[in-house]
């Protein structure tokens, strides 16, 4: 990384360099561990206000560590420490997509076939969560109306295309703060 920091004129084109490598990777990673949240929730259920909390902030800080580290990788060893924003999003936002797609492939055959009563099981749980909050009941039965999306293909796409601008925004945050261009000036 050093030599093409310290030599401008010796640098690696980013177009001759491919990342699906690394979204592949990174992606694959991403899914197995949105899996494993999937399974863990199924698990414990969704009446424990706190433990969804912090699953939920779990997700968050995966959607955001994994591309880094996807990125990073692809930067500092297959690009010799320099890339561009736009190269920088699309290794993110690859990333994700990949993972995105793949989990929600997941859940679809799982909420499905697998586990058919895993909706009614987060319908009570969420119904239990919200009366511990003495939330009335008009609220709560707006709150469950997406749950029963949840199986559909068409309930499965909305979250792929939800899912999918929260990764744009991800992707574009984290391609402002690691690109990393070609020095100008020797």
């Amino acid at each position: 990384m050093s030599e093409i920091l310290d030599n401008p004129n010796n640098y690696v084109n980013e177009s001759e360099v491919s990342f699906l490598p690394v979204v592949r990777k990174y992606g694959l990673i991403m899914a197995a561990v949105s899996i494993i949240m999937t399974l863990v929730t199924s698990i414990i259920g969704m009446s424990n206000f706190a433990l969804m909390a912090l699953i939920g902030l779990l997700a968050i800080a995966i959607m955001i560590i994994v591309p880094v580290l996807g990125l990073k990788e692809h930067r500092n060893n297959e690009l010799g420490g320099l890339v561009s924003f736009g190269r920088a999003f699309l290794v993110c936002i690859s990333i994700l997509a990949v993972s995105v797609v793949l989990a929600a492939i997941f859940n679809f055959v799982y909420m499905n076939f697998i586990n058919p009563g895993y909706v009614e099981t987060m319908k009570e749980g969420t119904r239990e969560m919200l009366e511990k909050f003495n939330a009335p009941e008009e609220q709560i039965e707006k709150s469950l109306e997406p749950l029963d999306q949840m199986k559909t293909m068409s309930g499965n796409l909305i979250s792929i295309a939800k899912s999918l601008g929260l990764s744009a925004v991800i992707s574009l945050i984290i391609a402002a703060i690691m690109k990393r261009n070609r020095p100008i000036f020797n």
